[in-house]
């Protein structure tokens, strides 16, 4: 009899410390990019952003969220440093959808004055809608001025997709602030399968005098002048990496809803089930 009583109460208790949870947030945050313009360089001319998040917690150690996020990027050659002389600069929206797993390094509940406290990593996949703008507002997009990897003009007449997927993934720090309230900070990257979120890759074009989109292939001209005032052929004007990344840290504070248990189990459950310690 006791050894039975011992067995179902190991058993409620499981399931009380896994018990499952969904988690409403609002996130804010600091974004910037990693490209051609600006390779290496955290938060240069960080961008402010900002969104929302589902989260379901499927037990002490595993969560999966649903977030969507707004936010800017930009940067700039004059400003990087990197590459002054080529006069490329850029500012872009950016929404994003994604779907993402979470791991907790040690066992975490939302309202726990035990296991309140965990650092988490997570990965995903994403959806993402960019659309890089000159410095003066004009829509890059529409007026490209490149050419393939193959050599060949496209005379500005080449369009890209504004949208690609993404692969999101990071560090993050969760802390219970109460019984039902989580604050959360992470730092986050999304793998871009573009090269396009500053318009800036491959080659430069061929141009003749007066086209109106020149100047943004070529904003400072020292490529036009570099050869008897004509464009040298194929002159590279982006970097050798194919993909940019997107970077954001932030803050998300969520607010928790228990999902009802079964009721299989009630050996010894008193009102106080959700509470843990």
């Amino acid at each position: 009899m006791v050894a039975n009583l011992l067995f179902w109460s190991f058993v409620c208790a499981s399931d009380v410390a896994d018990a499952q949870a969904i988690e409403v947030g609002l996130t804010a945050g600091l974004s910037s990019y990693f490209g051609d313009i600006n390779p290496r360089k955290p938060f240069d001319e960080p961008c402010v952003g900002y969104g929302g998040m589902v989260r379901y917690c499927h037990d002490s150690r595993w969560a999966f969220r649903l977030s969507c996020l707004s936010r800017e990027v930009k940067a700039s050659d004059e400003k990087v440093g990197l590459c002054p002389e080529r006069g490329r600069a850029f500012k872009s929206e950016i929404q994003d959808l994604a779907l993402m797993t979470e791991f907790n390094f040690f066992d975490y509940f939302t309202g726990s004055r035990r296991n309140g406290i965990s650092p988490y990593l997570f990965l995903g996949v994403s959806f993402v809608m960019f659309n890089p703008k000159a410095l003066d507002g004009t829509e890059l997009c529409s007026v490209l001025t490149d050419v393939d990897d193959y050599g060949d003009n496209t005379d500005g007449a080449a369009k890209y997709d504004k949208y690609t997927l993404a692969v999101p993934f990071g560090i993050g720090l969760k802390y219970s602030v109460g019984s039902r309230l989580c604050l959360s900070a992470e730092w986050r990257f999304d793998w871009t399968w573009t090269d396009w979120i500053d318009d800036c890759h491959g080659f430069y074009p061929l141009w003749e005098e007066g086209d109106a989109w020149a100047a943004y292939a070529d904003p400072s001209g020292n490529v036009a002048q570099s050869d008897g005032g004509n464009a040298i052929k194929y002159m590279k004007r982006g970097d050798s990496v194919k993909y940019d990344f997107l970077s954001f840290f932030s803050a998300t504070l969520a607010f928790k809803f228990n999902i009802p248990e079964s009721k299989k189990c009630d050996i010894g459950r008193g009102r106080n089930v959700h509470v843990y310690y």
